[in-house]
C-alpha cells in the first residue's frame, strides 16, 4: 500500500500540541484550519503520557460536525493504536506503539475546512496529552 503523499517534503506541513496536565473531558484543538483553501490530511496522531487513559479524537470536516469520532479505552504508554478511515466512512482499528493514529487509506482526506480535537475522558494521571496532524494545503 502506498499513500498519495505530496511530491516533495516541503509540501508536507505538520502541526502539534503538547498539553501538560490535560484536564478530563476538556477538548484540546490539534488543528483548526477554516480558511476554505483546498487541503489534504494524511495522518492525525494522538498520544498520552499516562497509562490506562481513554482518548477520544473528533474530526469536523467541511462543517460536518463529529464526522469522525474514535475512542481508545485504556490506552497503554508505548502502544500505538491505528485507526484507518475507509472510503465508505467506516473506521477500523488495529493495535500495533498510548498513541492513536488515524491514517486515510490509500488517498488523503481532501477538504476545505478541518477541525481536529482530542480529549481524555478518564482521570488516571496528569501526563501530557500530545497530538499531531500531517497535511498539505494549496496556496
Amino acid at each position: 500500500m502506498s499513500l498519495d503523499m505530496p511530491t516533495t517534503t516541503k509540501d508536507l506541513k505538520h502541526v502539534a500540541i503538547a498539553q501538560a496536565a490535560a484536564v478530563q473531558n476538556t477538548w484540546y484543538v490539534l488543528m483548526n484550519d477554516q480558511d476554505n483553501k483546498e487541503k489534504e490530511i494524511y495522518i492525525v496522531g494522538v498520544n498520552m503520557a499516562t497509562n490506562i487513559e481513554t482518548l477520544e479524537l473528533e474530526l469536523t470536516i467541511d462543517d460536518a460536525l463529529t464526522a469522525i469520532k474514535f475512542t481508545q479505552a485504556a490506552a497503554i504508554v508505548g502502544v500505538t493504536y491505528v485507526a484507518v478511515l475507509q472510503h465508505d466512512g467506516t473506521i477500523t482499528a488495529d493495535q500495533t506503539a498510548p498513541r492513536l493514529l488515524l491514517c486515510f487509506g490509500k488517498a488523503p482526506l481532501k477538504c476545505r475546512r478541518f477541525l481536529a480535537r482530542v480529549r481524555k475522558t478518564t482521570v488516571v494521571g496528569a501526563g501530557t496529552l500530545g497530538g499531531h496532524v500531517w497535511y498539505s494545503k494549496k496556496a
